[in-house]
């Protein structure tokens, strides 16, 4: 059968809404190189026996890992992306399963490896587990928000015994006091892994440098062209575990709130992805059926003018590429959240423009 039968569609029945704001800032991760040609002149000046770098010059790290051994951690640095991650350095016993299927693989074989169990951990504890390790590396959480464990997991849990291994905790990113989300309603923002095997931190995910800038944008104040993009499941539309079982099957959305919404820029010009984060609204998903679940809590809507037409002009045919605004640059070079073409009477370049630390 099908994995999905129908897409679903969506109802507002929320409260009356309205968008006051008549601009709003869109951020955008600064890529500092500052770091890069520091770490890049200390390596030019390391001898390396074998050959001379020392006479190159206009160098930068591009990544760069380092590694404690065994049973420390894997620091693994990208510049070109602005982010940082670490993961435990840790060996990897062979299972007996695969040792011994071979011995006995045939009707009346016991189970040679019983797969392991583990108990629930209370939230609280996973917190206490991933701030040890925030604290360790002292990682800078300025720009996130307050913690939460990410239970998502037991939306699609059949087995009411399951505790899966790995358990994550969320710090959300946050601007303006408003979380951030993926497209698809996720959060977004640093993912701290827990190993419940001996509860010791596996991972840390998305550490980033806390250095935004951004620029002031006309949002789109009628609520109603919002909802026709959120009736339809968002400019990206949605996938499920389970889809509507007849065609036309709706679910409902309620009363939205202000958050940011995270999107990749591959403006061209660039020899890297760009990140920018617009202000945009959440509408929960309120009427889900537990024995038909989807893999979204939300409609996330991004409310920034520019971006509503580019999509209705492209024909709904999902989120646009982000294009270079036709414009005067500015001196942090931040003129090109927006996708319009054209001259540049018929694009609104920005009203401000700043570099900002948290």
């Amino acid at each position: 059968p099908p994995y999905y039968n129908y897409q679903y569609s969506f109802t507002y029945t929320g409260d009356d809404f309205k968008i006051t704001d008549a601009e709003m800032p869109v951020y955008r991760l600064v890529l500092d190189s500052g770091a890069a040609k520091s770490l890049a002149n200390s390596i030019l000046g390391t001898p390396l026996g074998f050959m001379d770098l020392s006479g190159l010059s206009g160098v930068s790290v591009g990544s760069i890992s380092l590694s404690q051994g065994k049973d420390g951690y894997n620091i693994y640095m990208n510049f070109d992306q602005g982010r940082v991650s670490i993961d435990r350095n840790q060996s990897y016993s062979y299972p007996v399963l695969y040792k011994t299927m071979a011995v006995c693989d045939g009707p009346g074989c016991a189970r040679p490896y019983e797969e392991p169990k583990y108990e629930a951990v209370a939230d609280s504890v996973l917190i206490d587990k991933a701030e040890e390790i925030i604290s360790q590396f002292n990682i800078d959480k300025s720009v996130y928000g307050k913690p939460a464990v990410d239970n998502s997991w037991k939306k699609y849990n059949y087995d009411s015994t399951y505790i899966p291994q790995y358990q994550s905790v969320v710090y959300p990113l946050v601007f303006d006091g408003k979380e951030t989300f993926e497209s698809g309603g996720y959060v977004n923002g640093m993912r701290v892994n827990v190993d419940l095997a001996d509860l010791k931190v596996q991972g840390v995910s998305e550490i980033l440098n806390p250095l935004f800038e951004k620029s002031n944008y006309e949002l789109e104040t009628d609520f109603a062209r919002i909802l026709k993009i959120a009736e339809k499941g968002g400019m990206n539309g949605m996938y499920y575990i389970y889809g509507a079982q007849v065609e036309g099957e709706s679910l409902n959305l309620g009363t939205p709130e202000y958050v940011y919404m995270h999107q990749y820029d591959y403006a061209d010009g660039y020899s890297f992805v760009r990140e920018l984060y617009y202000p945009a609204l959440k509408f929960p998903i309120i009427n889900v059926s537990k024995d038909r679940p989807i893999y979204h809590d939300y409609v996330i809507i991004p409310i920034v003018k520019e971006i509503l037409d580019t999509y209705e002009k492209q024909g709904d045919g999902g989120l646009p590429r982000p294009l270079p605004m036709m414009g005067g640059a500015t001196d942090s070079g931040f003129n090109e959240p927006g996708v319009l073409e054209g001259s540049a009477g018929s694009v609104a370049v920005p009203t401000e423009t700043q570099v900002i630390k948290y």
